[in-house]
């Protein structure tokens, strides 16, 4: 085939990757600044004991970072946007460029000399498919790896790198054969019902592993009441306040893997399962009212079952956007299928398109769940407040501050785009954060809380 019938068989994928292209730019450095807040700072704190630190007295009215710390923080923010941005303009254009160079069809015609029968067939295309593609897009990971390690803090090191890529290869290279195989013996058994198929096994499988899954046990997780006690009579007190009893074993210490970590905390599992984990740096990093703030946050998607319900809707949302992979499949192989040597989704060479189509939509379906999960970390704050209000002096100014900690030692920027957080994180902005808390109020207006009732 010749250069120029080459260019026209991508037609208006093209176009397609070259606004993609001028995505990655814009998003990765034209960040649109928000409004402009004074300057504070939050110093480091010791561990907790129970009182509160007079080191953490300084006013928080909005997140702001010393000169040099944000400095570190755009720069951050900007590598971490451009690289997201440049992953899945990679992966598509490796995918069009198997697809163009018909790779996966002389795979399948030399498989079909040696195979009669499509199993085993199978053992011959896909492991040599997955094989190129992981080393097309090596380059791509060893480049984020290499940006992450010298710009975000808490990235793994090389050697950690190599063993978990070494891993996912490997593990991958026994898994992605089988699991192809299954989605065309469904494609085989239902051409158009397959994705529903698929999507629901997918997710009943995911529902029962999360389920008998006993979040926050390893090596690197243990009881709180081990070495904090006290925190963990805290923390049951803050939750008997809205009658909710968390036993012991459910509340976890996680130890700091690596020591430029950011503190942090989450509650996961759902059922009998559930968890509160406290990281020690930030036991470490924040002091008793910081912490109880810290802590109620957790409660409250303890309280309100945030993880249940995001493991709902992720499958509910899940299964719509496998519909909408099946259906851009689907058009692709009317559009360019011909040209590309598939005849139907059932041959082995729509393997890559299959993967094209399910790469175009998942980053829409991520910004989905995260918009979700935004709204979740609202409430959680809010819920914080609520259960902290009246037993400490200032608990939104307390909150504040250990938003303020986190948004330091995470370097989170303070002029991030809004656009652009939807894609990367499944937060919201520690600036907005702070506005909603620092606002948060509702006893003033006469008004009864959101969550916690008064008794």
């Amino acid at each position: 085939m010749s250069g120029t019938s080459g260019r026209n068989t991508l037609g208006p994928l093209s176009g397609y990757l070259s606004i993609l292209g001028i995505a990655i730019v814009f998003f990765g450095w034209f960040a649109s600044p928000s409004e402009a807040y004074s300057s504070t700072t939050s110093p480091a704190l010791n561990q907790l004991t129970g009182e509160t630190r007079t080191s953490s007295s300084k006013s928080v009215v909005s997140y702001q970072l010393p000169p040099e710390t944000e400095q570190k923080a755009r720069r951050k923010y900007l590598w971490v946007a451009f690289l997201y941005f440049l992953s899945v303009f990679y992966e598509f254009a490796v995918l069009v460029f198997f697809l163009d160079r018909k790779w996966v069809q002389k795979m399948r015609d030399r498989a079909e000399g040696l195979y009669a029968t499509r199993w085993g067939q199978s053992w011959s295309v896909i492991p040599r498919f997955w094989l190129t593609y992981c080393l097309l897009l090596l380059p791509l990971e060893v480049f984020v790896q290499y940006v992450g390690a010298k710009f975000v803090p808490g990235t793994p090191g090389w050697v950690s790198w190599v063993f978990s890529w070494g891993y996912s290869f490997v593990s991958g290279l026994i898994a992605f054969p089988i699991l192809a195989c299954m989605i065309y013996a469904l494609i085989a058994k239902s051409p158009r019902g397959w994705w529903l198929y698929l999507g629901l096994s997918a997710e009943l499988i995911s529902v029962v592993v999360l389920s008998g899954l006993a979040f926050g046990t390893g090596n690197e997780f243990f009881a709180l009441r081990l070495e904090h006690p006290e925190l963990v009579t805290h923390i049951q007190k803050l939750a008997a306040r809205d009658q909710v009893q968390i036993p012991e074993l459910d509340i976890r210490e996680r130890s700091a893997m690596e020591p430029a970590s950011p503190p942090n905390a989450y509650a996961s599992g759902f059922g009998s399962r559930r968890r509160i984990v406290i990281w020690a740096n930030a036991i470490a990093k924040l002091n008793a009212d910081q912490m109880s703030f810290v802590a109620s946050h957790e409660i409250g998607h303890y309280r309100l079952n945030h993880p249940l319900k995001m493991v709902l809707f992720s499958s509910v949302v899940s299964i719509l956007f496998m519909f909408c992979g099946y259906r851009f499949a689907v058009w692709l192989l009317r559009r360019w299928g011909e040209v590309w040597g598939i005849p139907n989704l059932r041959d082995w060479t729509s393997l890559p398109l299959l993967l094209l189509a399910f790469t175009a939509v998942t980053p829409i379906q991520g910004v989905v769940e995260n918009a979700y999960q935004w709204n979740q970390e609202v409430q959680a704050d809010e819920y914080g407040l609520e259960l902290i209000h009246g037993t400490i002096p200032a608990p939104n100014l307390a909150a504040a501050q250990a938003l303020q900690i986190l948004g330091e030692e995470s370097l989170e920027y303070n002029h991030s785009n809004t656009i652009a957080d939807i894609f990367l994180s499944d937060h919201p902005s520690i600036v907005n954060r702070i506005k909603l808390i620092l606002s948060y109020d509702p006893w003033q207006k006469g008004r009864q809380p959101k969550f916690v009732k008064e008794r």
